[in-house]
């Protein structure tokens, strides 16, 4: 992408429109790739999104006056004014779009992603392709553009989301808790676990718990107590088997586990399940 605009509308200022008829509308996609004196001053009746590639823009919404460089994501809400400016000697390279509708504002408190603020995200690979796909659905225009352009904004804001809020720290923990996933029913000491994202194990506790909202122990528990559920339903093998085969030594520590998650014991659960 160079310097690409699309439109919903016959001609640029027609997609400027606070409409609340639909859930989401996209009015206008496009961006900008290129060493340009470039100046826009203004303010939108829909919500404007700006994500920067590359390059640096000094910058004043509300407000605000500062710069918005690479990595960094932009959401200006209606009415909010706006001045950007880039000098030709700094090439810059951003993309943007905007959106209205009567769920614009509740979809991105959903994604947990606030608006008039400059945040940072960081190069992300493949957000262009997103962009592209977008531009391309302006271009085809057909009966299915409304679907295919809200499902494509959706992927947007969950890419922007996942790198802004805790699913990132998911991402950031992947090699242990994939480890723990594929390893539940072996011994597994905390100490190892952390090991494996190069934290100390203090330090990983608490990341883990703020993450996933359950310690490092009792998330390992979770998955054997999951995988024993599956055995009760689907094996005949006894209660001591099950419990030695999902990682616990003690069958009498299975069950109080396995009733303070679930309610009642694992022999009450079997019998439970094959009576329906």
């Amino acid at each position: 992408m160079r310097f690409q605009s699309y439109f919903n509308a016959p001609v640029e200022a027609m997609a400027d429109v606070c409409d609340m008829t639909k859930d989401i509308i996209i009015n206008c996609v496009g961006a900008v790739d290129d060493s340009i004196n470039l100046e826009n001053t203004g303010s939108r009746n829909d919500y404007y999104i700006m994500y920067v590639i590359n390059g640096c823009m000094d910058i004043k919404f509300g407000e605000h006056k500062q710069k918005i460089h690479e990595g960094n994501l932009l959401i200006m809400s209606p009415g909010t004014h706006y001045s950007y400016s880039a000098e030709k000697k700094d090439k810059i390279n951003y993309l943007w779009l905007h959106f209205t509708g009567n769920q614009a504002e509740q979809k991105l408190r959903n994604f947990d992603i606030p608006v008039n603020k400059i945040l940072s995200c960081g190069y992300i690979g493949g957000i262009e392709e997103c962009w592209t796909r977008m531009c391309n659905e302006f271009i085809i225009n057909d009966e299915y553009f409304e679907q295919m352009s809200n499902s494509i904004f959706t992927e947007i804001l969950t890419i922007f989301s996942r790198r802004l809020n805790k699913h990132n720290e998911k991402k950031r923990l992947l090699k242990s808790s994939s480890y723990i996933h594929s390893n539940y029913h072996k011994k597994l000491t905390i100490d190892f676990l952390a090991s494996l994202e190069g934290l100390s194990e203090s330090h990983y506790r608490a990341v883990f718990t703020r993450t996933f909202g359950e310690s490092p122990v009792e998330y390992i528990n979770s998955r054997r107590i999951e995988y024993a559920i599956y055995m009760l339903e689907n094996t005949d093998k006894t209660l001591s088997e099950i419990a030695e085969f999902v990682g616990f030594n003690d069958v009498y520590y299975f069950g109080r586990l396995f009733k303070r998650k679930m309610g009642v014991s694992p022999g009450q659960y079997r019998k439970y399940r094959l009576k329906y």
